[in-house]
């Protein structure tokens, strides 16, 4: 998977750590982290960390819109046909949950 490479400028370590316990309260703070950590990665351009971030976000939590709408952003930006397709279907499903209906 190819996406637009740049060099991580403010040489942070971006790798959260994993879950060591099952509680409900781990597993949340686990999945702010990473959030946290993706959107540092977006921030500082490292593409390919961000993408692994929210994938392990949108595994953990597979209706969360506004992780559909990052991975979706980040995947068109790749030259894998494959992710470009997961680009159209994470961005489809995240305008019709928000579509108004009167």
């Amino acid at each position: 998977m190819q996406y637009k490479k740049y060099k991580n400028q403010a040489g942070m370590n971006l790798t959260p750590s994993s879950p060591s316990q099952n509680s409900h309260a781990v597993r949340w703070h686990y999945i702010a982290e990473l959030l946290l950590f993706g959107t540092m990665a977006v921030m500082t351009e490292c593409w390919l960390q961000a993408v692994q971030c929210f994938e392990k976000v949108l595994k953990a939590q597979p209706g969360n819109y506004e992780t559909m709408k990052i991975l979706g952003s980040l995947y068109a930006t790749a030259d894998d046909p494959e992710k470009l397709t997961l680009a159209k279907v994470h961005l489809s499903v995240y305008t019709r949950a928000f579509v108004y209906t009167p």
